[in-house]
Formats: structure tokens, C-alpha cells, sequence
């Protein structure tokens, strides 16, 4: 079914920028960029959706079904980029506050509890194994596992490995006695965590297979208030969102662009085939802009079964895969 509020926008291929009504979009070099920058500034911007009265954020891209997901007002829709279709839930009440790739489905945090769902029609939510944890976020890994962050019986946040339902959604704790996470993204080799917390965005080495995390360094961005979400490139570059819009720094912390929106930015992540589309949320719209590279995301479930062939026949893996 359609989402009756949702308007799919036609592209107004303008250099660099975009206006409906009286709302523009820009990109913006913020200083002397030594590489090609990671956004194209030549490119479109295109606003693909806008939700009447609505607050789309946690933006998620499934590429097993190249789908973007949402969550709008406590629910959960994807859209192909023709069609947005309502992604069915257990419990009467719209209550999704996160969700991330699990697959091809979708893990989901709401008021349900953890669970994982279908974004095809018909499919719905069920229950994954009790975690041990009280998660308030979610974050996809490879061999399809999740990051947990939220609080812990004491009050203070903790991050949780969870294995995946093949092993019994077994859970272990990686770090503990962290202030509250607004917002995290993992970097393509998997070996860095940066996290969001209230004043800035933070930095911590990840070892999976140890089930491990080092200590938090110093802030590697100031923020005002907490960021609502964060991404990374390739490249290493981190996507911050603000109430300007989506900063871009590099791993240093040093900041290249300026995605420059007319409401803060509330959600960030790369989609499309080649996952080189930033997709933004501000206000009631989404919009789209061509990279230069490369996002991180969790492998497709194509991606991870030939991965798993690969390793079965004695081949290594390499990071970034």
C-alpha cells in the first residue's frame, strides 16, 4: 500500500543545489581540500521524499532488496524509490525508535522490545532472544551481527556484541560506564567505533574477534548537542549531523564540507547499488546526493553468502569485505 502523505518529487538538476518553495540545499567546502572531495559538488541535489507534517529519521539502506528504510512517527516504511510501503510490526501502537540491516530483515528497537522484521509486505516482526541488555541503539556488523548500546543496571551505557540467531543470539558486553550514545558508526575494516555522546564525536578501537573495545579518546569533533546520527566512507571520512546540516571530517576530525540543509539534519546514511548516494533527513524531507566514494555499510546478504563460499573453499577474507 502507499503512504498517502508521502509525494515522491521530481530531481530539478541545478548544479550543487536544489529549491522547492523557498527551501535550498548546498554543498559547501568548508576549507582547501588536499583530495577529490567526497561529495560531488558538481551533482544534483535531489529531494526524493517529503512527508507532509512528518519527521522521517534513521535512515537504513537494505541492499539485498535496494530499499531505503525509515521510521516516521514510530513507524517503519521503505521505499524503491517509486513505491513506500508500510514495514508490518507486532503491537498495536507504533513504538520503533532505531533499526538497523540484519540480512534481510531488519533489527528493531521499540517499546516491543528487540525484534527483527521483513520489509516486504506481509512479513511480520518477530521476537529475538532476550540480550541481557536494555538497548536503546543498534549498529549492523559483518557475518550478520549487531553493535547494542544502552543502558546498563547501573545507569551507565554499555555496548554489546550480539552474535546473530545462528549461535542463539548470545551477547557479550564490550565496553561499559559510557555517558549516553545519540548516535554511532563503524569504519569499513571494522577496527574503529565512533560514537556520538553529548558534546562530542568520540573515538574507540574495536576488535571484534576479541570481543573488545579500547578506551574512548578525547573528543574528535565538538559538537554543541548530541548528533542524531553519524556515517563513515571509505575513505575514512565521518558524516555528523547538525542543525546546519551534515558535516564531513575526516578522521582527524578536520571538516572538508558542509552539506547545508534548511532544517537540522536529523539522519545520514549511503545507499544506492554502488552505495555511493548520501541519503539526508531534515525536517520533513529526505534528500539525495552523488559521492565520490564509497559508504560503509554491513555486506548484503548475496555479499556475505559468497564470502562464506569463499572461506569454506580455504580463501581469507580481507578487512573490508
Amino acid at each position: 500500500m502507499l503512504l498517502p502523505r508521502v509525494l515522491l518529487l521530481r530531481t530539478i538538476a541545478s548544479p550543487r543545489m536544489m529549491a522547492v518553495s523557498d527551501t535550498v540545499v548546498s554543498v559547501e567546502m568548508a576549507g582547501f581540500l588536499p583530495r577529490l572531495p567526497s561529495l560531488d559538488l558538481q551533482a544534483p541535489v535531489t529531494q526524493v521524499l517529503n512527508i507532509d507534517g512528518g519527521t522521517p529519521c534513521s535512515l537504513e539502506w537494505m541492499a539485498d532488496t535496494n530499499r531505503l528504510a525509515l521510521i516516521n512517527d514510530g513507524r517503519q516504511w521503505s521505499w524503491d524509490g517509486e513505491e513506500v510501503l508500510e514495514i508490518p510490526r507486532l503491537g498495536a501502537e507504533p513504538s520503533a525508535t532505531c533499526h538497523a540491516p540484519l540480512g534481510l530483515r531488519l533489527a528493531t528497537i521499540s517499546a516491543d522490545g528487540f525484534s527483527a522484521s521483513g520489509v516486504d509486505e506481509g512479513m511480520s516482526a518477530t521476537p529475538l532472544p532476550n540480550t541481557g541488555a536494555e538497548p536503546r541503539l543498534i549498529r549492523s556488523l559483518t557475518n550478520r551481527r549487531l553493535l547494542l548500546f544502552g543502558p546498563s543496571g547501573g545507569g551507565d551505557w554499555g555496548i554489546w556484541l550480539w552474535s546473530g540467531e545462528e549461535e542463539g543470539g548470545a551477547c557479550e558486553q564490550l565496553a561499559a560506564g559510557l555517558r549516553p550514545v545519540s548516535a554511532a558508526c563503524i569504519s569499513d575494516a571494522e577496527d574503529l567505533l565512533y560514537l556520538a555522546l553529548d558534546d562530542g564525536v568520540y573515538r574507540m578501537a574495536l576488535d571484534i574477534e576479541a570481543v573488545d573495545c579500547g578506551p574512548l579518546s578525547s573528543a574528535v569533533i565538538d559538537t554543541p548537542s548530541p548528533a542524531p546520527s553519524l556515517a563513515t566512507d571509505k575513505q575514512g571520512n565521518i558524516y555528523v549531523c547538525s542543525q546546519q546540516g551534515v558535516r564531513v571530517c575526516d578522521e582527524e576530525g578536520e571538516e572538508s564540507l558542509l552539506v547545508r540543509t534548511p532544517d537540522a539534519a536529523t539522519s545520514c546514511c549511503f545507499g544506492g547499488p554502488a552505495l555511493s548516494t548520501l541519503y539526508v533527513s531534515a525536517a520533513e524531507s529526505i534528500w539525495a546526493l552523488r559521492a565520490n566514494t564509497q559508504g560503509v555499510a554491513a555486506p548484503s546478504e548475496r555479499r556475505m553468502r559468497f564470502i562464506e563460499k569463499q572461506v569454506g573453499a580455504g580463501d581469507r577474507r580481507h578487512a573490508g569485505w
